[in-house]
């Protein structure tokens, strides 16, 4: 019965179409902001010369070198200046060839500045927790202080390395950029149907009417919908990664995610960078099923697919708009929003693993622990309501 239900599911051309226009407007979008090829060969492979683990020798390079490579303001002149279009290019070449140790220099030297970071923050905690800051409703919050001391003591033993990073910010900042709304759309307007357009045809009756159809009938379809949200999760996430990983390359995917320096005060997870793509993949999935089983419910109370498509992008755009409004709208009704409707957050998963936490009824919960919590307990709940309805659905003639 799950196999059926998910040839309805691909069945569907409104599937198709959704998934090569928007697949298509994510393949343009990367290729569009791409820069130029041959700058990215040139600094990959002055990673892989100067880069590596970062020694005390590499350490005294980097600063060396820092002002010397950085020094070319009178090379960009001439470039500006030039009217001929071949010494333009031989021009262009020469630079991206000076500025490509610069960048690795830079990289090497912010890996030490962040270590020194992660130092200095222990310290901070550290007389936080000494000096008892925290007020008594907060006192879980040394909980969560001690892991993030933890965490960076941890983190700050790691050897540092340098390698070529902008693919996997590519990749890193995929679902809190344009992927959870790529996803969300593809979502919405796939499971939008799957009740109404049974309604349409009448086979509502011919369903319900059966041996199966009030019982092993809508847990296959929500086992289906379920699935399909995780099809449609890592099919868009695995074309961006294919798409950084065939012009970036894929050196460093071993290394702790903390060597990518620009997630370092977004994110305290101390394993690799592979390991973090799954784990936060899996939990995009988690999130994305919410969504996905929020608009199956509400497609099985609509005869038209337009209902539960409308009523899954407003509640997923919800608190997008309200942040745009927030000078408008009371305090009260915000936090309602942001507590009530996290589809939006659900598919981004953005303070994954940071140690952050929300005080709920004077209690420090573990953010990342919540929004899971939470998003399991709406699948669980809708895939209850869902089962309910078709169970006392009576056939209209």
């Amino acid at each position: 019965m799950i196999r059926h239900e998910l040839y309805k599911i691909f069945s569907q051309k409104i599937v198709y179409i959704a998934f090569s226009l928007l697949i298509g407007l994510q393949v343009f979008q990367f290729f569009n902001q791409l820069p130029d090829i041959k700058q990215i060969q040139v600094t990959r492979q002055a990673f892989q010369q100067y880069g590596g683990l970062v020694t005390d020798e590499k350490l005294n390079w980097a600063i060396e070198n820092k002002e010397l490579y950085g020094n070319n303001s009178e090379l960009a002149q001439q470039i500006e200046d030039e009217t001929d279009p071949i010494a333009k290019q031989q021009l262009r070449e020469q630079f991206v060839n000076i500025r490509a140790p610069f960048e690795v220099a830079i990289d090497i030297l912010k890996l030490d500045e962040n270590i020194q970071h992660r130092k200095e923050s222990v310290i901070r905690i550290e007389q936080k927790l000494a000096a008892n800051e925290p007020p008594p409703a907060y006192d879980q919050q040394a909980i969560f202080l001690t892991k993030e001391r933890n965490a960076l003591l941890h983190m700050a033993s790691y050897p540092s390395h340098a390698f070529y990073k902008d693919g996997w910010r590519n990749i890193l900042n995929y679902f809190e950029e344009a992927g959870h709304l790529l996803i969300g759309a593809m979502i919405i307007i796939s499971v939008a149907g799957l009740y109404s357009r049974e309604y349409n045809v009448k086979m509502d009756a011919l369903l319900l009417s059966s041996r199966y159809g009030r019982s092993r009938a809508p847990i296959a379809k929500i086992i289906a919908v379920i699935m399909f949200s995780c099809i449609v999760v890592i099919t868009f996430f695995g074309i961006e990664f294919l798409c950084n990983a065939f012009i970036y390359g894929l050196d460093g995917i071993d290394k702790p995610l903390v060597n990518v320096t620009s997630f370092f005060s977004s994110t305290l997870f101390p394993y690799s960078i592979g390991y973090y793509i799954v784990v936060r993949t899996i939990l995009v999935c988690i999130g994305t099923s919410s969504l996905a089983l929020f608009v199956l419910f509400i497609s099985a109370h609509s005869r038209t697919p337009l209902v539960p498509a409308f009523a899954g992008g407003f509640v997923f755009l919800l608190p997008f708009a309200v942040i745009f409004m927030e000078s408008f709208v009371p305090y009260s009704l915000v936090t309602i929003v942001f507590i009530a409707f996290r589809f939006f957050e659900f598919l981004q998963f953005e303070s994954f693993a940071d140690y952050s936490y929300v005080n709920i009824f004077g209690y420090a919960v573990e953010y990342t622990s919540l929004t899971v919590t939470q998003a399991i307990v709406y699948i669980l709940l809708t895939s209850i309501l869902i089962i309910v309805t078709m169970r006392k659905r009576q056939v209209k003639e």
